[in-house]
């Protein structure tokens, strides 16, 4: 894969890692996302002429004392100068420092100017630079001007597409040098027409809303199946969660298979189980009785738990927070007058994360809260995930019983609750069966693991059977994952089969992604098309393309029919040029 190299200068605070960041990520990065003093280095892809080219985008910090350390842009293919439309010192900086000392250790790289921030800048305001004087000092350098914005996106892809085509040919610096050093009166060279760059589109995820379920059963009190009772109050609470959340709770109703409640039974009664406190483990005295009822309608369990008179309503409440959504969503202030509680149950519950953050102060420490939502999704799969002892819901697909819990898909996709309410319970109230037609079992239980888990499931195979299922769920994070696994395994495919090996299938993929609403995916597919115009022209299925999609891949062609009229110029005049009379 050929490989380029651009790197970006000029003064601290002009924009230019915005520049790069706004141009990998499409998004615009949070004030204060890195510090100035820092070197910012990304590596991304873009598609060329059917190929892809591997980037390497720099940006080189701009104070003083980082001198020594701007010779780590020798080499680069293209240097990119900036400077801010708002500042005009920065303007007079590429002047007087930058274009030298670019010039200096990069004589023969292509340059641009790039003017940043334009969305700050006020028309006909002398403070401001404006469009003519960036071009004037461009044309004064012999360098290509770019005009961007990072918050608005105005000019970013022309600027890089104009940065890989020099990069790539280095017609920009190539022609300027000769100009400078070996002038010729006579006819200019002539270079073929060449590709222009295409920024391959990007698969977004939406964002996910998996806490915010979570949340939901927490506030709606009908879909409790658990009530602790602290000082009397009772507060309401969901097995499933809790289990998943904290091994404690696991062992405590008997979810695990080594769970200890057994152990620790001292008496039963009328009014349940009483927890012996001289026989049990130091950190479940935090527990002083559990009572077990069934409704007899539903056939449900609800289990009441009694906390011991020590324990305090508000740190109940944060650790209940916690086991929820993996977080403290408060200040660090109003943790301190707590944190001794905290402190007490997150050990009673074997919280260690939380633990962990309250120990090291860490009341935002994202990275630990993260991984403490994470492990709760891999519980909650081991622990629920298609099992049968737990479930109250059954699908018959394709032949095979799948088991679930009705709670959490219910919570988790509104189609599915539905479905629910459409199909009443015959027979045993406990549990309700339901068929699901048109699936495969395997694909069915990719669905349901993603609905669990919040993540692709990587053990299933065919990311587009599991796409059709996500939209007949409305499941558009799910089919955000499935639209980067087909891009991932079609680039895969193409790095090691080359274009033929995939003719046969994108136009198939392009008309079924349209037809199930993944529309990214559907624009990749038109731009991998496009660019590789020639090659799908000349299949049979290039007949199924019509209506917009025709119109679009003809528009943007590659090659264009704008290029064969410039390659028939350049063929005569090289005919002409070869006839030289001796």
């Amino acid at each position: 894969m050929e490989a380029l190299k651009l790197t970006l200068v000029g003064d601290v605070d002009v924009g230019k890692d915005c520049l790069l960041r706004t141009y990998t990520t499409r998004i615009f990065p949070k004030p204060n996302a890195r510090s100035s003093r820092e070197k910012f280095v990304h590596n991304t892809k873009v598609m060329v002429n059917g190929k892809y080219i591997a980037l390497e985008l720099r940006c080189i910090v701009g104070q003083d004392e980082y001198d020594r350390l701007r010779p780590l842009y020798v080499g680069s293919d293209v240097m990119l100068i900036c400077y801010s439309a708002s500042s005009r010192s920065s303007l007079e900086a590429v002047k007087s420092k930058w274009f030298t000392e670019v010039e200096s250790h990069c004589f023969t790289t292509p340059k641009i100017l790039v003017a940043c921030k334009i969305d700050l800048r006020v028309e006909d305001d002398s403070s401001f630079v404006q469009y003519e004087e960036g071009e004037a000092l461009a044309r004064q350098f012999g360098m290509r001007y770019c005009e961007t914005s990072s918050l608005t996106k105005k000019g970013l892809n022309q600027c890089f597409d104009d940065a890989i085509w020099f990069g790539l040919h280095g017609l920009a610096r190539d022609n300027k040098r000769k100009k400078k050093f070996y002038p010729y009166t006579g006819e200019p060279n002539q270079t073929p027409p060449i590709m222009p760059p295409g920024i391959c589109p990007t698969i977004e995820l939406e964002q996910s809303d998996f806490v915010q379920h979570w949340l939901e059963m927490a506030r709606n009190p009908k879909h409790a199946d658990v009530t602790f009772v602290v000082n009397g109050v009772p507060i309401v609470a969901n097995r499933v969660i809790l289990c998943s959340s904290s091994n404690f709770f696991a062992d405590l109703f008997g979810v695990t298979e080594e769970a200890k409640l057994n152990k620790l039974i001292q008496s039963c009664s009328e009014d349940g189980i009483t927890i012996d406190e001289e026989e049990t483990e130091k950190d479940i005295t935090v527990i002083s009785r559990i009572c077990e009822t069934t409704n007899e309608l539903s056939g449900q369990n609800h289990t009441t738990v009694y906390l011991s008179k020590d324990t305090k309503l508000t740190p109940f409440h944060h650790i209940l927070e916690f086991l929820y959504t993996g977080k403290l969503d408060f200040t660090e202030e109003d943790v301190l007058k707590v944190v001794d509680d905290l402190l007490y149950l997150a050990h009673a519950f074997k919280l260690s994360h939380l633990e962990t953050i309250l120990l090291h102060k860490g009341y935002t420490n994202s990275e630990a809260s993260e991984l403490a939502h994470d492990e709760a999704k891999t519980r909650m799969k081991e622990l629920f995930f298609n099992n049968s002892d737990v479930a109250d819901i059954v699908f018959n697909v394709d032949g095979e019983r799948i088991y679930a819990i009705k709670l959490v898909l219910a919570t988790r996709c509104e189609e599915i609750r539905i479905m629910f309410e459409n199909n009443p319970v015959d027979g045993d109230p406990r549990i309700q069966e339901i068929s699901i037609p048109d699936v495969s079992a395997g694909c069915f239980l990719a669905f349901l693991e993603y609905i669990y888990t919040d993540k692709y499931p990587e053990a299933w195979g065919d990311p587009m059977e599991l796409l059709v299922v996500a939209n007949k769920y409305s499941q558009k994070r799910l089919v955000n994952l499935c639209e980067l696994n087909v891009q991932k395994d079609i680039e895969e495919s193409l790095s090691q089969n080359g274009d033929d090996s995939l003719e046969a299938c994108v136009i198939d993929m392009l008309l079924m992604s349209q037809m199930h609403n993944a529309e990214q995916l559907a624009q990749w597919c038109l731009h991998f098309i496009s660019s590789n115009y020639d090659a799908f022209a000349n299949r049979d299925d290039f007949s199924k393309l019509d209506g917009s999609n025709r119109e679009y891949i003809d528009e943007n062609r590659w090659p264009s029919l704008a290029y064969f009229f410039r390659v028939h110029g350049y063929r005569k005049l090289m005919e002409k040029k070869s006839c030289v009379v001796i």
